[in-house]
């Protein structure tokens, strides 16, 4: 009787040495890449600045709430910024004459339901050839989201010498008379 409890037991133990050793495993490699995309729905329509009386010359054109104003909205998986620039001279049709840039400002009303930080709420800030910032990120609550969250109108001044704009008005500056042009940039990038 004593061998067969020994065989038992010799049988059990092989047992669990066979199932502890039958262990077997693959691994797979997951990757996930989130890339950043971002839209910026502008209308496009150009804006014209008529100047014919004095009181034009002297006190300029547009401003907040005028209608001289460009709808947009910014579509992105990212946190952004939006500014602009000159991209070209602001050009007499003579093709030498230039106007300072300085002179045509924006205000920007923020109409989405987002949280963003405006920098040219209530005072203009002028154009320049260098990047302008006029939106950003508001401390560190996100603006990424679709165009309802993240919709503003802009707003175009010339010649009022609000904010950081000339602070000579066009009758002062004594410019020469015909039409002036300028392309103006509109730039969305992504906050690192």
């Amino acid at each position: 009787m004593k061998t067969k409890i020994t065989l038992l037991a010799l049988i059990s133990t092989l047992t669990i040495a066979v199932f502890a050793q039958s262990n077997d495993a693959e691994v797979i490699t997951i990757t996930t890449s989130l890339n950043t995309t971002m839209a910026l729905n502008l209308e496009t329509t150009g804006i014209t600045f008529d100047f014919n009386t004095l009181e034009e010359y002297s006190n300029g054109k547009g401003g907040k709430y005028s209608d001289w104003a460009t709808t947009a909205g910014v579509s992105s998986t990212a946190n952004w910024e939006f500014f602009f620039k000159a991209s070209t001279g602001f050009i007499h049709e003579d093709g030498n004459t230039q106007m300072p840039y300085d002179n045509l400002g924006v205000t920007i009303d923020w109409t989405g339901t987002n949280t963003s930080k405006v920098y040219c709420k209530n005072t203009p800030l002028a154009l320049s050839d260098q990047n302008v910032l006029l939106i950003g990120q508001q401390g560190n609550q996100s603006n990424a989201g679709d165009e309802t969250a993240n919709s503003f109108v802009i707003y175009w001044e010339l010649g009022t010498t609000n904010g950081n704009m000339n602070s000579e008005n066009l009758f002062e500056q004594d410019l020469k008379k015909g039409v002036y042009q300028v392309d103006i940039e509109m730039i969305v990038t992504e906050v690192l």
